[in-house]
């Protein structure tokens, strides 16, 4: 991120390959890190949303469990404001 940012939404949208290559679940490690999570994934239709109340510039996203394979994110989002 261009700052230090309180964050207060994660949105993540996992691809898949039909059975393989989806992301079940995932945490988030920022640059202090930090951990949060496990967020849950339904299914890989759309994008899923956390509300979330932390502050961070750099943001890791591990997979947790997923099906084997390639994993991935369509799209990952992230809201919040400055907190400088």
């Amino acid at each position: 991120l261009p700052e230090v940012t309180q964050i207060r939404t994660i949105g993540f949208w996992t691809r898949t390959m039909g059975d393989s290559a989806q992301v079940f679940s995932f945490v988030v490690v920022t640059d202090r890190d930090e951990i949060y999570g496990p967020f849950e994934l339904g299914d890989a239709d759309a994008v899923y949303y956390f509300d979330t109340d932390f502050t961070a510039q750099r943001l890791r996203f591990e997979a947790v469990d997923t099906s084997g394979g390639n994993t991935g994110a369509i799209e990952i989002e992230v809201y919040g404001e400055s907190a400088g």
